[in-house]
């Protein structure tokens, strides 16, 4: 895949959106199936920075083959470094990673995808170890 295709899929925002100029913030709907599918193909690119760049934007779109990718990665520690803070130089890759799974399930739950019910999540436990 050329150079100029994967900052196509990656950085641009399609002409009719006008709520947002960065890719993050897509609605799934504004995007084009041929872009997902590009990105999904990007996942198994041998270059980790593309695969960690695509994994998280389909993340943001609620894709689970971008959220499966990105916390495998993460599990790896195959991120590790991705991204620095632009002002102070430390890894930031952390945050950004959060973010895209915050997303991940906000977009989930646009989708009606998760289905809880107060019952069932107030009958977790979790427990601390010390």
């Amino acid at each position: 895949m050329d150079e100029k295709k994967i900052d196509f899929l990656l950085y641009s925002v399609p002409e009719n959106v006008d709520y947002t100029t960065i890719p993050e913030e897509l609605d799934l709907e504004d995007v084009p199936q041929e872009r997902i599918d590009g990105l999904i193909e990007l996942l198994s690119n041998e270059k980790e920075v593309l695969q960690f760049d695509s994994a998280r934007l389909l993340a943001h779109w609620g894709i689970d083959e971008g959220f499966d990718t990105l916390v495998l990665m993460f599990e790896k520690g195959d991120t590790e470094g991705m991204i620095d803070h632009r002002l102070h130089g430390y890894d930031d890759t952390d945050r950004h990673i959060l973010s895209a799974f915050i997303s991940y399930w906000a977009s989930k739950a646009d989708q009606s995808m998760i289905v809880t019910s107060r019952s069932e999540s107030s009958s977790l436990s979790v427990t601390f170890k010390v």
